[in-house]
Formats: C-alpha cells, structure tokens, sequence
C-alpha cells in the first residue's frame, strides 16, 4: 500500500526508516535453547521472526538438535522513539530540529523538509522521504 513519507507513522514509520538503514524490522525474538546431545548446555540464540512458532523454526534451521525451551520478544526496532536508535542517523545525516507551534520540524542541508508531532517522527519522516521519496510501498499489516 502506498503511503506518503509525510504522513508515515508508528510502526509503518519505523519499518520504513528500517528499509533506509538496511534493517529487517520484523520482530525480534531470543531463543534459550538446550542442545538434545548435551542437555547441561544452555545456548541462547537471536533471530527475527513473526511468532514464536517461525523463531523456533529458525533456531532449528540452526541447530537441528536443539531442544527450544522459552521465547522472549526483544524490544522492537523503533527510530520514531528511542533516541539510542535515531540519534546516530539525525546526526549522520546533518538533520536540524526546530520546534514551531505545534509541531516539530526536521530539516537538510539542502533545505529539505519534513514535519511531525515529534522531534524523532520529524527527524525519520525526513530520512525516508529523502532515500525512499515521497511515497513509500508499505506492508499492509503494518497499516
């Protein structure tokens, strides 16, 4: 579904500066598992996955002998609020923010515009309108 990089958000938002960054933003998950052979090694293992059910999947693609014992979601990738996620690409990319009125503003070097409720959904509507353009083909589960 087309979407326009202005009026992106939540999680289709952080999808989208995800596929600007080079990052599947599926869902992440970590895996504590136990290998069958030797049941006194407790290994963990990381992957993204959309339920548990694909993450055990992808553990055993792994390692065929494991024994899966709990799952616990990672915090997702989320640019538009986490600071430690958006601030290295607001600073990579010389974006400027400015508060007017109501809302926040983000803004190139080369005077390229993006705005937002936020000083963060500002700053990532800017980078993706800027590497994907000014519509985005979003997955519809993320709508």
């Amino acid at each position: 579904m087309k979407v326009k990089s202005s009026e992106l958000a939540g999680r289709a938002l952080d999808w989208a500066v995800g596929k600007c960054e080079g990052i599947e933003s599926r869902n992440n998950w970590v895996v504590h598992f136990v290998l069958e052979s030797d049941m006194g090694v407790d290994l963990t293992f990381e992957c993204q996955a959309d339920t548990t059910k694909h993450a055990g999947e992808q553990c055993l693609k792994v390692q065929p002998d494991a024994l899966c014992l709990w799952f616990q979601p990672k915090p997702a990738y989320s640019p538009t609020s986490d600071w430690a996620k958006a601030g290295p690409i607001i600073e990579r990319e010389g974006l400027t923010l400015t508060h007017q009125k109501d809302r926040w503003s983000a803004q190139t070097d080369d005077d390229v515009f993006a705005y937002g409720p936020t000083p963060l959904v500002a700053a990532m509507r800017l980078v993706v309108l800027v590497k994907l353009g000014e519509e985005v083909d979003v997955p519809e589960v993320l709508q």
